[in-house]
Protein backbone atom coordinates (compact mmCIF):
# COMPACT_ATOMS: atom_id res chain seq x y z
CA UNK A 1 0.00 0.00 0.00
CA UNK A 2 1.39 3.25 -0.96
CA UNK A 3 1.77 6.54 1.58
CA UNK A 4 -0.38 9.61 0.19
CA UNK A 5 1.72 11.68 2.26
CA UNK A 6 5.16 10.45 0.74
CA UNK A 7 7.10 13.66 -0.79
CA UNK A 8 7.62 13.07 -4.49
CA UNK A 9 11.43 12.19 -5.70
CA UNK A 10 11.34 16.02 -7.30
CA UNK A 11 11.34 17.17 -3.87
CA UNK A 12 14.25 14.83 -2.46
CA UNK A 13 16.50 15.59 -5.69
CA UNK A 14 15.61 19.21 -5.43
CA UNK A 15 17.16 18.81 -1.35
CA UNK A 16 20.05 17.19 -2.26
CA UNK A 17 21.02 19.45 -4.72
CA UNK A 18 20.37 22.68 -2.71
CA UNK A 19 22.48 20.88 0.53
CA UNK A 20 25.16 20.07 -1.96
CA UNK A 21 25.58 23.75 -3.32
CA UNK A 22 25.21 25.00 0.13
CA UNK A 23 28.44 22.69 0.89
CA UNK A 24 30.39 23.75 -1.38
CA UNK A 25 29.64 27.20 -0.99
CA UNK A 26 30.75 27.23 2.70
CA UNK A 27 32.70 24.12 4.23
CA UNK A 28 33.89 23.51 0.68
CA UNK A 29 35.93 26.62 0.48
CA UNK A 30 37.66 25.27 2.98
CA UNK A 31 39.42 21.98 0.42
CA UNK A 32 42.48 23.14 -0.76
CA UNK A 33 41.55 22.51 -4.50
CA UNK A 34 41.28 25.18 -7.02
CA UNK A 35 40.69 25.40 -11.33
CA UNK A 36 43.75 25.46 -13.13
CA UNK A 37 42.14 27.96 -15.54
CA UNK A 38 40.66 31.20 -13.61
CA UNK A 39 38.20 31.54 -16.58
CA UNK A 40 36.04 28.40 -15.36
CA UNK A 41 35.81 29.52 -11.80
CA UNK A 42 32.87 32.18 -13.13
CA UNK A 43 30.84 29.19 -14.53
CA UNK A 44 31.40 27.05 -11.37
CA UNK A 45 30.08 29.35 -8.95
CA UNK A 46 26.90 30.27 -11.32
CA UNK A 47 26.06 26.80 -11.13
CA UNK A 48 26.60 26.63 -7.56
CA UNK A 49 24.91 29.73 -7.22
CA UNK A 50 21.81 28.31 -9.19
CA UNK A 51 22.06 25.01 -7.05
CA UNK A 52 20.87 27.24 -3.96
CA UNK A 53 18.77 29.40 -5.89
CA UNK A 54 16.38 27.57 -7.47
CA UNK A 55 15.58 24.45 -4.70
CA UNK A 56 14.54 27.32 -2.51
CA UNK A 57 11.06 28.36 -4.15
CA UNK A 58 10.44 24.82 -4.85
CA UNK A 59 10.93 23.60 -1.28
CA UNK A 60 9.40 26.25 0.42
CA UNK A 61 6.29 25.83 -1.56
CA UNK A 62 6.03 22.18 -1.08
CA UNK A 63 6.38 23.25 2.74
CA UNK A 64 3.78 26.42 2.41
CA UNK A 65 1.61 24.72 0.61
CA UNK A 66 -1.82 22.84 2.09
CA UNK A 67 -4.02 21.25 -0.09
CA UNK A 68 -7.18 20.95 2.65
CA UNK A 69 -6.97 24.72 3.45
CA UNK A 70 -6.35 25.89 -0.62
CA UNK A 71 -3.44 28.04 0.25
CA UNK A 72 -1.88 28.43 -3.06
CA UNK A 73 -1.78 32.15 -2.86
CA UNK A 74 0.07 31.98 0.78
CA UNK A 75 2.60 29.54 -0.73
CA UNK A 76 3.51 31.79 -3.62
CA UNK A 77 4.02 34.63 -2.05
CA UNK A 78 6.53 32.87 0.65
CA UNK A 79 8.32 30.87 -2.07
CA UNK A 80 8.93 34.17 -4.60
CA UNK A 81 9.89 36.17 -0.93
CA UNK A 82 12.39 33.37 -0.01
CA UNK A 83 13.25 33.14 -3.47
CA UNK A 84 14.43 37.14 -3.85
CA UNK A 85 16.33 36.66 -0.22
CA UNK A 86 18.35 34.26 -1.22
CA UNK A 87 18.82 35.73 -4.28
CA UNK A 88 20.54 38.46 -2.89
CA UNK A 89 22.27 36.60 0.14
CA UNK A 90 23.88 33.91 -2.49
CA UNK A 91 23.80 36.37 -4.65
CA UNK A 92 26.96 38.54 -2.76
CA UNK A 93 28.53 35.29 -1.47
CA UNK A 94 28.94 34.52 -5.48
CA UNK A 95 30.25 37.55 -6.67
CA UNK A 96 32.39 37.25 -3.75
CA UNK A 97 34.48 34.76 -4.82
CA UNK A 98 34.06 35.17 -8.14
CA UNK A 99 36.04 38.58 -7.55
CA UNK A 100 38.37 37.56 -5.04
CA UNK A 101 41.14 35.01 -6.64
CA UNK A 102 44.86 34.16 -5.83
CA UNK A 103 46.80 35.22 -8.12
CA UNK A 104 50.30 33.84 -8.49
CA UNK A 105 52.89 36.14 -8.25
CA UNK A 106 56.18 34.41 -9.00
CA UNK A 107 57.55 31.20 -9.11
CA UNK A 108 60.45 30.65 -6.40
CA UNK A 109 61.26 26.92 -6.82
CA UNK A 110 60.23 23.80 -9.72
CA UNK A 111 60.82 20.53 -8.74
CA UNK A 112 63.59 18.53 -10.09
CA UNK A 113 61.86 15.08 -11.47
CA UNK A 114 58.09 17.04 -11.70
CA UNK A 115 58.39 20.52 -13.19
CA UNK A 116 54.44 20.75 -12.87
CA UNK A 117 55.28 20.82 -8.68
CA UNK A 118 55.75 24.13 -7.95
CA UNK A 119 56.33 26.43 -5.35
CA UNK A 120 54.48 30.23 -5.42
CA UNK A 121 54.20 33.40 -3.97
CA UNK A 122 50.58 34.38 -4.66
CA UNK A 123 48.54 37.75 -3.38
CA UNK A 124 44.79 37.90 -3.13
CA UNK A 125 43.39 39.80 -6.04
CA UNK A 126 40.65 41.30 -4.98
CA UNK A 127 39.80 43.12 -8.82
CA UNK A 128 38.89 46.75 -8.89
CA UNK A 129 39.58 46.74 -4.65
CA UNK A 130 42.96 46.06 -5.41
CA UNK A 131 45.21 43.48 -3.24
CA UNK A 132 48.67 42.48 -3.17
CA UNK A 133 49.20 45.58 -2.06
CA UNK A 134 50.71 44.57 1.66
CA UNK A 135 52.54 41.72 3.04
CA UNK A 136 49.62 40.29 4.51
CA UNK A 137 48.25 39.88 1.17
CA UNK A 138 50.87 37.16 0.12
CA UNK A 139 51.26 33.39 0.70
CA UNK A 140 53.66 30.93 -0.16
CA UNK A 141 51.89 28.00 -1.56
CA UNK A 142 53.05 24.36 -3.31
CA UNK A 143 51.01 24.17 -6.08
CA UNK A 144 50.51 20.41 -7.39
CA UNK A 145 48.74 19.32 -10.56
CA UNK A 146 45.99 16.60 -9.76
CA UNK A 147 44.09 16.58 -12.74
CA UNK A 148 44.24 18.31 -16.18
CA UNK A 149 41.31 20.93 -14.32
CA UNK A 150 41.98 20.87 -10.69
CA UNK A 151 45.77 21.96 -8.94
CA UNK A 152 46.26 21.46 -5.30
CA UNK A 153 47.73 24.18 -3.36
CA UNK A 154 48.71 24.08 0.65
CA UNK A 155 51.14 26.24 2.81
CA UNK A 156 54.46 25.85 2.72
CA UNK A 157 57.47 26.65 4.61
CA UNK A 158 60.59 27.09 2.34
CA UNK A 159 62.89 27.25 5.30
CA UNK A 160 62.41 22.99 5.49
CA UNK A 161 62.70 22.77 1.88
CA UNK A 162 65.14 19.69 0.62
CA UNK A 163 66.98 21.87 -1.65
CA UNK A 164 68.64 18.64 -3.21
CA UNK A 165 65.06 18.34 -4.56
CA UNK A 166 63.93 21.79 -5.97
CA UNK A 167 65.73 24.14 -8.39
CA UNK A 168 65.25 27.75 -7.19
CA UNK A 169 63.96 30.67 -10.00
CA UNK A 170 65.85 33.67 -9.65
CA UNK A 171 62.70 36.13 -9.32
CA UNK A 172 62.55 39.57 -7.12
CA UNK A 173 58.83 39.45 -5.59
CA UNK A 174 58.28 43.00 -4.86
CA UNK A 175 55.12 44.37 -2.74
CA UNK A 176 53.59 46.33 -5.47
CA UNK A 177 52.80 49.73 -4.26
Amino acid sequence: MKSDNKKPKLYHVALWVMLFGIFTDTLGQFIPVYFIYLSWIAPFYTLIFLMIWVPVPLLCYRQMYNPVKKNTAWAITTSAISAVLVFIIAGFFTIGKMVAVWTDAATLYTKKDNPGVQIVSRYINLGAQGGGTELSDYQVVLKRPITPLFKMETPIDTTTLNKREWVRKSVDVMVRK
